[in-house]
């Protein structure tokens, strides 16, 4: 099991655990703190920029079984947490690129 229930990745990304089968982590809510993308608005202002979150799902056979259409992510390492593919949001028009390695947020310039 993991060390924390919320990671700090740096670069004001941050992720919570999540849970759909006993205790072991079947994925991520990623969270990026001022997003470009048009519909994550901040919440005061109602303006282009508030936070962006997404869920990113760990390739596992039941999770493979529950999710057959969703893409699911190689977890090299749980603890420190690193995927074998870039975390790419599309979600409403963002362009956020980046890897998560070594529990750390690697943004793709």
């Amino acid at each position: 099991m993991p060390s924390t229930l919320d990671l700090d990745l740096g670069h004001g990304m941050t992720a919570r655990w999540r849970y759909h089968l006993g205790d072991t982590p079947t994925g991520i809510v990623l969270t990026e703190p001022f997003c470009s993308g048009y519909r994550c608005r901040d919440e005061a202002t109602l303006m282009p920029g508030g936070p962006c979150e997404g869920s990113v799902l760990f390739d596992t056979p039941a999770m493979a079984a529950r999710f057959p259409q969703h893409k699911l992510w190689t977890v090299e390492s749980l603890d420190p947490l690193t995927l074998a593919e870039a975390i790419r949001c599309g979600h409403h028009g963002c362009k956020t690129v980046g890897y998560i390695i070594d529990g750390k947020w690697e943004p793709q310039e």
